[in-house]
């Protein structure tokens, strides 16, 4: 649960609102896993998502690419979607 977590914050801190982070993130780099990871993001209807398996490195770096402008204050709708290695549900 605390990876799913770790990997749910990364996401959201990396999707940008229009604009670039203000300062530069801390680098980040893969540990070994292979019970789940984050396969999607979706944020007011723009996805992202990618197909890392159970390798690694199990998030996305999407600091370059913009989504749909958000507005503070604004509701929107959100979905993750997380892969397990088994079939036990979070």
């Amino acid at each position: 649960m605390g990876k799913i977590l770790y990997l749910f914050i990364i996401v959201l801190t990396t999707l940008p609102s229009g604009l670039m982070a203000q300062s530069p993130l801390c680098a980040s780099s893969p540990t070994t896993f292979g019970y789940e990871y984050v396969s999607s993001v979706s944020i007011n209807g723009v996805s992202r998502a990618g197909a890392t398996g159970f390798s690694g490195p199990g998030y996305f770096d999407y600091t370059g690419s913009s989504i749909t402008s958000l507005v503070a204050g604004n509701t929107y709708p959100m979905s993750v979607t997380v892969k397990t290695n088994n079939s036990y549900k979070e």
